[in-house]
């Protein structure tokens, strides 16, 4: 049985929204990551990681949405996140190895983000 054309159009919306709602608490997570290493020169891992899976789930469904619609702007869209998602892997890795980290790193991740 077909579903109605007004619920592909609310399950569309849904998927958008539920990825912005993601990548926001994930910038709003990396915003706080970056204020607390460069004013307080520390950091908060379970913060860390909060950031890590909220901005994971908003650019798994950024992936999802590109996938199911295509075009040229998602895919730019997911390339730059992609770009920010590897610096932010650097960045927890100097972390586990407890060594400091680079802020012109993490400035360049949080530009390409934004």
């Amino acid at each position: 049985m077909a579903l109605p054309l007004f619920f592909h159009r609310f399950k569309e919306a849904y998927h958008v929204d539920v990825c912005l709602v993601g990548l926001c608490r994930g910038a709003l997570g990396g915003a706080t990551l970056a204020y607390l290493r460069i004013v307080k020169n520390t950091v908060s891992m379970p913060l860390a990681l909060g950031h890590g899976l909220f901005a994971a789930t908003g650019l798994g469904l950024l992936a999802y949405g590109l996938i199911e619609t295509g075009g040229t702007l998602l895919t730019v869209a997911l390339g730059v996140f992609l770009l920010a998602a590897l610096g932010g892997f650097t960045l927890f890795s100097y972390h586990l190895r407890s060594r400091q980290l680079p802020i012109p790193l993490e400035c360049r991740g949080r530009v390409s983000a934004a």
